[in-house]
């Protein structure tokens, strides 16, 4: 799935070692990253609760190639009317710095 963000908004830093959210929005849709300090999973949610995906921590592997984020999906938890498990989030320019903190957060490498 290809996903044009126009913006992407994060939970606040200072709550990062409780709640981590990165949330890619464009227009019409939105894609969310989810995941409790305390908990093994990350949910990614795709433009309505009904729509997500969980996969653990240790399962989420990413790469940030120029102004892209490339995730492929495996050893699914939990999954609901989410449309590929391979993503392509494109993001603006200048914001890959904040969003490979961001991400380390999220799956607790920070």
């Amino acid at each position: 799935m290809e996903f044009n963000s126009q913006q992407i908004v994060y939970s606040t830093k200072a709550n990062w070692d409780e709640i981590v959210n990165i949330t890619f929005f464009n227009h019409e849709n939105y894609l969310s990253f989810n995941t409790l300090a305390y908990e093994d999973e990350i949910e990614i949610e795709w433009n309505d609760q009904v729509n997500y995906v969980s996969v653990l921590k240790s399962n989420f592997k990413f790469e940030i190639v120029g102004k892209q984020l490339h995730l492929k999906l495996t050893d699914i938890v939990n999954q609901n009317n989410f449309p590929d498990l391979s993503l392509c989030i494109h993001f603006r320019n200048g914001e890959e710095n904040e969003l490979k903190i961001a991400l380390a957060a999220l799956i607790g490498r920070l």
